[in-house]
């Protein structure tokens, strides 16, 4: 969940997704923001979409299906990192909906996204160390 708005192009392509559904994130961002959700006051501390500077964040990994509300704002969002020079991995996994990797822990897409987030994990956390790739 990186913008409160909720009027992107896959928002309105996924609203009736089975799972986490453009209502869902509705009630998502107004159960976090209240009545604030979606208006011009929002915080780029809660919703970083609402960020005009993103310079000096860190290293960044999105990781997102390509069938989620999700989509858009995350490709955009990991856009605006690299052009403002944020080393940013961005995972978007092919006809993948929300919560697929919990859903079905043993298919070969779930096993590829938990490959890729836990070595992106041992390279932020670890990054001189020679830990063999998972």
């Amino acid at each position: 969940m990186i913008d409160d708005k909720n009027a992107t192009r896959s928002s309105e392509a996924f609203a009736d997704a089975p799972m986490w559904s453009q209502q869902d994130n509705q009630k998502g961002w107004q159960a976090y923001l209240g009545d604030a959700a979606g208006g011009p006051n929002v915080s780029p501390y809660a919703a970083a979409s609402r960020a005009t500077d993103l310079t000096n964040l860190p290293p960044t990994y999105i990781a997102v299906g390509s069938r989620e509300v999700f989509l858009d704002e995350a490709v955009e969002y990991a856009l605006r990192l690299a052009q403002a020079e944020i080393p940013v991995e961005l995972h978007v996994y092919p006809r993948a909906f929300h919560g697929w990797d919990a859903l079905a822990p043993a298919a070969a897409i779930s096993q590829r996204f938990a490959t890729d987030r836990d070595q992106a994990l041992k390279r932020a956390l670890y990054p001189e160390s020679s830990l063999p790739a998972v």
